[in-house]
């Protein structure tokens, strides 16, 4: 009895097996997915299914397979699924000895498996018909068409094309196409700038140097700022002067969206057309490729601010700390104030002065040693706030700060001198700060670039000067 029930439960399997089979095979059939690639020469557009990440190879196995497959499959299901049912007629009707129906029975499962590899190959093809349709209307885009619109071109439209591509790759923003060209996208610029001005916003500047210093290093702080400031400024003119372009792209997008929306045979008819049409947009950015060489200027620009901010910061800000500390440095303060003080009682009228303070410190304020002059001089170069060089330059303003440190003496006399001296004091001590700034090169290499290798800080900063006015004036050119 336990036999009877084992094969009644095995004969139930198998049929429930071969009708799923049938099923199957008969869907595959007339599954619009399948029986749509019929009508499509896959390999006019191979290139199109690669770029989505589709085999045409194994999409037009599968298409030119399938059809026989499953024919051989029905055919076999239905000679499985007539002896299956004579077997359970035998059994009904019987009798049919126990021995006899169990291998009958399993002779059915036997030749079911045999068919199993061509049954899980013929589901395969349907499978990659059916993802195949599904990938190609999900993920079919703008850069889809790119690598056949490329291969397709000739003569001056290929000119047109490698051009076009080129400028597109370097302007387009959120740029998620993968190629193997070697261009840097702009957009990669205002990244970079976001880190190198936060950096050089970050600059320490040591509490232990003079004012005067600071506010030197400010200006050059400031300097790098407005360089990078230009930099994403006229990346965004740029990328505001392409727009034409770029919304040619986009109804390109939108137009093939509404083709996506048809089935599938009437969208890959059209694959041609959209080639073509992608092509077009492409070669559309060639009437702007004067913009390229501007654009690498931007790239030269904010190369320039990043190694001057890192000479800057890694070389001459701690250069500036030995110098300013160095006994009778150029940069000490203590350096001019001695000169000068010496200088002003020198010769016959470093005489003539101290005679003439003698006699008018009798009655007011008029006498001034050499040490307290020297100290006067170099405390007043030292808590200087604002730096210049000219002396015409904020003269009142210069006047007003020096004279806090003689205001208690005799006028015009020695006030005015005092006064007059210290000012020229501190201008020199600005010049001095300059030429050093203008003459300072860092010991270690810091770029590969053998013109930034050898460059001074001066120089390097005229040309970001120079770069920074350049790329504003070519914006301001256009924006008006």
């Amino acid at each position: 009895m336990t036999q009877d029930k084992d094969t009644n439960t095995l004969l139930s399997q198998l049929k429930k097996t071969l009708e799923t089979w049938r099923q199957r095979a008969q869907g595959i059939s007339t599954d619009p997915n399948v029986l749509h690639w019929q009508k499509v020469n896959i390999e006019s557009f191979a290139s199109v299914l690669e770029d989505l990440g589709l085999s045409s190879t194994n999409l037009r196995r599968a298409r030119d397979n399938y059809p026989d497959l499953a024919q051989k499959v029905l055919q076999r299901v239905a000679f499985l699924s007539n002896e299956l049912h004579n077997l359970e007629s035998d059994i009904r009707l019987g009798p049919l000895p126990l021995e006899i129906a169990q291998a009958s029975a399993l002779k059915i499962e036997d030749q079911c498996k045999e068919l199993k590899p061509d049954i899980n190959i013929l589901f395969g093809y349907h499978k990659t018909l059916v993802d195949s349709s599904k990938t190609l209307k999900e993920n079919l885009n703008f850069h889809s068409f790119i690598p056949q619109a490329r291969m397709q071109a000739s003569g001056k439209t290929k000119s047109l094309f490698e051009t076009g591509y080129s400028i597109y790759l370097t302007v387009a923003a959120n740029q998620d196409m993968e190629h193997e060209e070697n261009i840097t996208n702009m957009f990669t610029y205002i990244d970079k700038v976001t880190k190198l001005q936060a950096a050089i916003e970050q600059t320490a500047i040591p509490a232990a140097l003079p004012p005067i210093v600071a506010a030197f290093l400010k200006q050059q702080l400031k300097l790098c700022i407005e360089g990078c400031k230009q930099v994403r400024l006229f990346i965004n003119f740029v990328s505001d002067y392409f727009q034409s372009e770029m919304d040619y792209i986009k109804s390109f997008q939108r137009n093939l969206d509404r083709l996506k929306a048809q089935p599938l045979t009437e969208l890959l008819l059209e694959i041609q057309s959209q080639t073509d049409g992608a092509s077009k947009c492409i070669q559309a950015f060639t009437h702007k490729k004067f913009l390229m060489d501007d654009i690498q200027k931007t790239s030269l620009l904010l190369s320039s601010v990043e190694t001057f901010h890192h000479i800057l910061a890694t070389d001459f800000i701690p250069y500036l700390e030995s110098q300013i500390d160095k006994k009778n440095g150029l940069l000490n303060p203590h350096t001019i104030a001695a000169a000068r003080s010496r200088k002003y009682f020198t010769g016959l009228k470093g005489l003539w002065r101290f005679v003439r303070m003698l006699l008018l410190s009798m009655n007011v304020n008029a006498f001034i040693s050499t040490e307290e002059l020297e100290e006067k001089i170099a405390k007043a170069i030292g808590s200087c706030s604002f730096f210049f060089k000219q002396e015409a330059k904020d003269s009142e303003k210069i006047s007003m700060f020096i004279d806090n440190f003689f205001s208690d003496y005799k006028r015009p006399f020695p006030h005015d001198e005092l006064i007059a001296m210290t000012k020229k004091s501190i201008v020199t001590y600005a010049t001095i700060l300059e030429k050093v700034f203008f003459k300072y090169k860092p010991k270690q290499p810091v770029s590969d670039d053998d013109d930034q290798v050898v460059m001074a800080l001066g120089r390097l900063a005229a040309k970001i000067e120079i770069r920074t006015d350049t790329l504003m004036k070519y914006r301001e050119k256009f924006e008006v």
